[in-house]
């Protein structure tokens, strides 16, 4: 809340006496409301009811017709934040995602590889020194021409922020326009469907037996051919051709 401060100094020179009881005063007056803004949780791209069928199986069905006991679906409401047009290709190597403020490498699969995780943490400090991944250039220009030295590893928030369940089937991800199929309006180059994406986040599975630790063997992931998430082992003793796939990320602006 802004306030406007108002500094009365008495002073007498009438009554030199009175000075002694003299003191500064000031007064707060409010000038403005404060106003909290929520962006809120992205809408899941679910526009669509189900309902069962025969053998145990469920079947699409428009949300009006749907029974009124499973009547409470995700499709039923769509709630929930939208972008529209959801990105925006900045025409030098990244994408800007209007819901976020997150900046994507715009080549989804500039290493050309899958990793392990430690690896994939690597691959982004070559990004930001190097403007390349597994010696393939990135094509980030948005550095006044040159390359940006900020870039990471998206946490398991941000890279599952892109997923959007959709009827359309994979990729589990929006099309430029945010309303979409994205292989309609594809923006990313060389987005990976059959595999997934590594997240910098990491998360404890199991205890040990013999010293009643903890585990931090395992990292979150992202796949978008399925729009799964979930975790699988940091290191595999095997540098590439094992593990996940490497995106890089900024921002939000």
């Amino acid at each position: 809340m802004k306030y406007v401060f108002v500094l009365f100094i008495l002073l007498s020179v009438l009554a030199p006496l009175s000075m002694a009881n003299a003191q500064n005063k000031v007064v707060v007056i409010p000038m403005f409301e404060e106003t909290t803004i929520y962006v809120g949780v992205a809408k899941t791209g679910n526009n669509y009811c189900t309902q069962p069928v025969a053998g145990n199986h469920w079947a699409l069905q428009n949300c009006v017709s749907v029974a009124a006991d499973i009547s409470g679906q995700d499709g039923a409401f769509t709630a929930g934040a939208q972008a529209q047009p959801r990105f925006v290709d900045n025409a030098n190597g990244t994408v800007l995602d209007k819901l976020t403020g997150l900046i994507w490498l715009k080549d989804a699969a500039c290493a050309n590889d899958i990793a392990n995780w430690p690896t994939a943490l690597l691959l982004v400090v070559e990004l930001n020194s190097a403007g390349t991944m597994n010696s393939n250039s990135c094509g980030d220009l948005s550095n006044k021409g040159v390359h940006q030295a900020d870039w990471r590893l998206p946490n398991i928030k941000e890279l599952q922020s892109l997923l959007n369940y959709g009827d359309h089937g994979a990729p589990y991800i929006s099309d430029l326009a945010g309303n979409g199929h994205y292989l309609d309006t594809p923006v990313f180059s060389n987005l990976v469907i059959d595999s997934a994406y590594w997240s910098s986040t990491t998360y404890g599975v199991g205890v040990s037996s013999i010293t009643n630790d903890d585990f931090y063997d395992n990292a979150l992931r992202v796949n978008f051919g399925n729009g799964v998430v979930d975790g699988t082992g940091k290191s595999t003793g095997v540098e590439f051709g094992v593990g996940e796939n490497v995106w890089a990320v900024r921002g939000p602006e």
